[in-house]
């Protein structure tokens, strides 16, 4: 989201990558410091988006639902989890700007979807989406979603 609105941002992050690369020594130090104000400003942006649903809160709505699935279905296969922020920004980081940029970004079971808002500020995919069969944790993403998109709200400013 950041490198959608500032085109020579990607720019100048896609050539840091490639000097990194190919050995510039001098690249590696400001590459890792872009990535490392980036990180820290989206995980800041998510711990407001989801101050009022922790990860416990989460965890308890996916075992209720899960609990109350008809026989037949696996709730153990519907277990919940959720990927710490930071493995989340390193995998996408360790993709490189050329595989961030454009395209889609799908997180299949998804939960209250933190790791596609992550996807979301921290690259610059054409569309970011959540797959997520339990209807609890749906709703929480979807929640999160709204807040997200509301005009004038601070993720807008982002």
């Amino acid at each position: 989201m950041i490198l959608r609105k500032h085109r020579r941002a990607l720019d100048l992050l896609t050539r840091l990558e490639k000097a990194s690369e190919e050995g510039a020594r001098e690249a590696r130090p400001l590459l890792d410091a872009v990535h490392l104000t980036c990180a820290l400003a989206v995980d800041k942006l998510l711990a407001k988006l989801f101050s009022d649903l922790s990860e416990d809160d989460a965890r308890a709505l996916s075992l209720e639902e899960r609990e109350a699935t008809p026989q037949g279905v696996s709730a153990q296969a519907l277990t919940y989890g959720e990927l710490e922020f930071r493995a989340v920004a390193k995998l996408l980081r360790k993709l490189g700007p050329a595989a961030t940029s454009g395209g889609a970004f799908y997180d299949l079971g998804s939960g209250v979807g933190r790791v596609v808002f992550a996807a979301r500020l921290l690259c610059d995919f054409d569309a970011c989406r959540g797959i997520e069969v339990l209807e609890g944790l749906h709703g929480a993403a979807e929640a999160a979603r709204a807040a997200f998109e509301r005009p004038g709200s601070e993720w807008q400013r982002a």
